[in-house]
This record gives C-alpha cells, structure tokens and sequence, in this order.
C-alpha cells in the first residue's frame, strides 16, 4: 500500500510530422553549457529590472522637466512672455499685488471675539461631562447664542 502507483503510468511519445535534425556541434555545446534554468531566470530577472529603471528614470526626468515648465509659465505674465526672463522686480510687483489683495480680503472678514471662543469652549466642556444628558448644557448654549447674535 503505497509503495507502488495504483495506476500504471502512460509514456507518452509525439513524433514530429517534420525531420529535426540537431548537428553534432549544436547538441555539444547544449551538453557542455553549464547556464541552469535559476541562472536563466536571474538573468532574464536582472535584465527587466535594468529596462525598467531606464523607464522609471526616464518617466522620472520627464516629470520633472513638465513641473519645471509649469513653474515658470505660471511665474512669467503676458507682458514678460516676449521675452521670457524673469526678474526680481516682476517677482516683487506680483508679491506686493498678492499681498494686497489679501489685506482687502481680510477686512471682509468678522472677527470673533474672544468672549464667543470662551463660550464655545465652555460649551464643549459642558457635553464632555454630560454626555448622556446634553440638555443639561442649555444654559452655555444659549448664552453663546446670545453672543452671536450680538455680532451680526
């Protein structure tokens, strides 16, 4: 039991329908190779590895030179694209616009005062400790209400 296959096994052989004729020197040099199958597949593994770090770095520059494009196309303004340089007094113009634009940004904001934070706080408080019973937080509720009202 075990010692033997229960079922014979079948040889099975294909003859080609075409005459293949190995010359002595080509069955030879296939003895004599000593490349194995593992050394094949290193081989072959090594050089897809080296195709694709060729893609990779080339992807890699491409990307890089595309980001490089895109900064300084959106660094230069219609009137310097003539002649393509860029220069600290354009950069400086640019900065003191932006920085103006948003100082009147600024002034369209309210302000919160502090008074409204403190109770906001007190609020969060309030539900941290009575987290089964918020209503028990009415008061700081209200009172924040009261102060929001007062700044609108």
């Amino acid at each position: 039991m075990g010692a033997s296959a229960s079922k014979p096994t079948e040889t099975k052989v294909f003859t080609p329908k075409t005459n293949i004729e190995l010359g002595p020197g080509l069955v030879g040099q296939l003895e004599q190779s000593i490349e194995t199958d593992y050394a094949r597949s290193q081989y072959t593994e090594k050089a897809f590895e080296a195709e694709v770090s060729k893609k990779l770095d080339r992807i890699a520059k491409e990307a890089s030179e595309k980001f490089d494009q895109t900064i300084k196309d959106s660094l230069l303004t219609k009137d310097s694209e003539k002649d393509k340089t860029i220069s600290s007094q354009l950069l400086d113009g640019k900065l003191t616009k932006l920085q103006q634009d948003l100082e009147k940004r600024e002034s369209k904001f309210v302000k919160v005062p502090e008074e409204v934070t403190k109770t906001k706080s007190e609020i969060v408080e309030c539900l941290i400790k009575n987290k089964e019973r918020p209503l028990n937080c009415w008061d700081e509720v209200k009172k924040f209400e009261k102060l929001v009202n007062q700044i609108n």
